[in-house]
């Protein structure tokens, strides 16, 4: 993932020291034309992360400063600031698209796992659903029968000819 180079509101100029180092180290990286170290995370770069952060951090430090002009300590520290902030909000970025990712494909997977238990258990529901309907079914002609029986049984009690 690379870093769009548009100006932003918030940063000042690079003090020319540092613009010297930075330099530097973009050289240096660009020597390297095959990356032949294998596939690591952001996680793996802490310390080389961490030791840039100290380093910045002291240089940002107004009594530490290289310089005794009030301009370049100002410079740097917005330099620190903004630094820290972008890379803070980068790594909270990185985290959250993660985690989304573990969700979704957690919930993609516990899904998959309660389809076929879920499936059986509708299959199992429609037969009693259909049992039911039918038992239902057979006690209304029974109760229907009855009702016809206790009306023939009447009517031939009452018009009996003996």
């Amino acid at each position: 993932m690379k870093i769009e180079k548009k100006p932003q509101k918030n940063i000042t100029e690079l003090p020319p020291g540092c613009q010297d180092f930075v330099d530097e180290l973009v050289d240096e990286l660009r020597s390297v034309v095959t990356w032949n170290y294998g596939k690591c995370e952001l996680y793996h770069w802490i310390d080389v992360l961490n030791r840039f952060d100290d380093i910045l951090e002291r240089a940002c430090r107004v009594g530490d400063a290289p310089s005794s002009d009030d301009d370049d300590e100002t410079k740097c520290v917005n330099l620190c600031t903004n630094l820290d902030d972008e890379k803070t909000k980068r790594i909270e970025d990185i985290k959250l698209k993660r985690q989304k990712h573990y969700i979704r494909k957690r919930l993609k997977a516990g899904k998959e796992l309660a389809k076929e238990p879920l499936e059986k258990r509708r299959n199992r529901l429609d037969d009693a659903k259909e049992w039911f309907r039918y038992n239902r079914d057979v006690d209304e002609e029974l109760a229907w029968i009855d009702e016809r029986m206790a009306l023939v049984n009447a009517k031939t009690l009452f018009f009996s000819p003996f």
